[in-house]
Order: C-alpha cells, then structure tokens, then sequence
C-alpha cells in the first residue's frame, strides 16, 4: 500500500519521486502559499484558487480539496 507524503513546498513537490497529489486540503494548500486557512478559503471564494467539494448525498457539510495546480498558478503569477 503506498502512502502519500504531505509536502510543504511546490518546490518539495516538484522535486519528489513519490506519488504527488493533485489535490490537498485547505491547511496543507495554507502551508503551501505561506498564508492562513481562512485566506486560502477567502481565495477560494474569489476563485482564484480551483476547489471541489466531496460530500454525502443530501448533506451540505463536506470535505475541501484545493487544485495543486491553481496553487502553482497563484503563486506563479505573485502573491
């Protein structure tokens, strides 16, 4: 069984012979970005920064994923 490593840098993951994500959560993107949890949901909102929702039929609470390459993009383009 493989399992996946939390990186806390793009360049850690760029870098890296293992499996790399193409989602992370809102805290592991905030490490990435170097930035708060709240900001990174904020990002969200304005869309700069893809996220999809994983939830249960007829629930409205979820789980956040973060697209790793619109962090790249965001930071790409300057924070």
């Amino acid at each position: 069984m493989l399992r996946w490593k939390t990186f806390t840098s793009v360049k850690a993951i760029k870098n890296s012979q293992l499996p790399v994500r193409s989602e992370v959560r809102p805290r592991q993107a905030a490490e990435m970005i170097g930035c708060s949890v709240g900001y990174v949901y904020a990002l969200m909102a304005d869309g700069q920064l893809k996220s999809r929702s994983l939830t249960r039929r007829n629930k409205e609470r979820g789980i956040r994923f973060v697209s790793v390459a619109s962090i790249e993009a965001f930071l790409k383009g300057g924070v």
